[in-house]
């Protein structure tokens, strides 16, 4: 049961949600690079960057409790998929 004085409807919160996860699981990726992918190999250029970029964005999605902006949204797919070319660049991952 939702709390009655909470405005956001169900399928909101649920696509917030998922762009929590979405960028939890970046973030994850971007750390792993960060140490050198368990393999002491040196991170590529610019995950440390993203990384705090995933961070800032994951703040200011958990900051409210609504469905981020349509500019937050495209700010993460845009963060998500330059990390992902950036680690395709550096080597894959584990």
């Amino acid at each position: 049961v939702m709390d009655p004085r909470v405005k956001t409807s169900a399928s909101e919160i649920e696509a917030h949600h998922a762009i929590s996860m979405r960028l939890s699981a970046a973030m994850a990726r971007a750390a792993e690079a960060l140490r050198g992918g368990g393999r002491g190999a040196e991170a590529p250029a610019g995950v440390r960057r993203l990384h705090a970029q995933l961070t800032q964005l994951l703040d200011t999605v958990e900051d409210v409790d609504a469905l981020p902006t349509p500019a937050v949204r495209a700010a993460v797919d845009e963060t998500i998929a330059a990390l992902v070319a950036q680690l395709a660049r550096g080597g894959p991952l584990p």
